[in-house]
């Protein structure tokens, strides 16, 4: 806790902290000895800096960037070249905002813990690709798999283990996915489901079995397990 004072405080008093809060642009002579008392900016003079430019960004997310050039070498920014460079930080600005409306999009489709597709992501798939599979004639397979007794380790070994289970587990059946036109996500609590787009039912069986042999090979403890070797998964398969 005491660390992150001192790193919040550090932050607080930081360069780039009172660009995105006070001053929207910054110009400073380094080549003169002056750092303006920010240890970041004295380190780039000690770095041989010469000159230092800091501008902030528009933003209309929850972060706020800041654009930090600084010249070196006995080179100063003229008065034209900062323009310049102010211009150029609005077409930065569009380019961020269209970046963190991306990312954001793409993080309302993933799980946080294990990074996996969420509910909806999953949702969305199977719908696309049953139309895809009716319309094209080809077969469609899903596989619904549950951790066995997953409760006990929570409750016998901590929720913070029992997330890394979660973690483990997402990464051992992602590595078993047999082309692109497969995925796999996280349902939601301990339960996944595999979407295998143009795979019958005898080649999804076998990826299944591939998928709970990993999980029971990995051998990660478990409280209780159900054969004394460790957490194990049940599957469902539909064709």
């Amino acid at each position: 806790l005491e660390f992150r004072r001192v790193l919040f405080r550090s932050h607080l008093g930081s360069m780039l902290h009172h660009i995105a809060t006070r001053a929207p642009i910054v110009r400073l002579p380094l080549g003169d000895g002056e750092s303006g008392g920010f240890a970041y900016l004295e380190e780039l003079r000690q770095q041989g800096g010469t000159d230092y430019l800091g501008l902030r960004l528009s933003s209309r997310g929850v972060s706020t960037p800041v654009v930090s050039i600084c010249l070196r070498g006995q080179r100063w920014f003229s008065a034209g070249q900062v323009e310049r460079i102010d211009v150029l930080s609005n077409l930065l600005s569009l380019l961020f905002h269209a970046f963190e409306c991306e990312r954001a999009s793409r993080l309302a489709l993933l799980d946080p813990l294990t990074e996996l597709p969420n509910r909806r992501s999953f949702d969305s798939r199977i719908r696309a690709e049953a139309t895809a599979a009716a319309t094209a004639g080809k077969p469609l397979a899903l596989v619904l798999i549950d951790i066995d007794r997953f409760k006990l380790v929570n409750d016998c070994l901590g929720h913070a283990y029992g997330d890394t289970c979660l973690s483990r587990v997402a990464a051992l059946l992602h590595q078993q996915l047999p082309h692109a036109g497969s995925m796999v996500a996280r349902l939601g609590g301990e339960e996944f489901g595999v979407v295998l787009a143009d795979t019958a039912a005898a080649e999804a069986a076998v990826i299944a079995e591939q998928m709970r042999r990993a999980v029971a090979e990995a051998a990660i403890d478990h409280p209780a397990p159900v054969d004394s070797g460790g957490l194990t998964v049940s599957l469902g398969l539909a064709s």
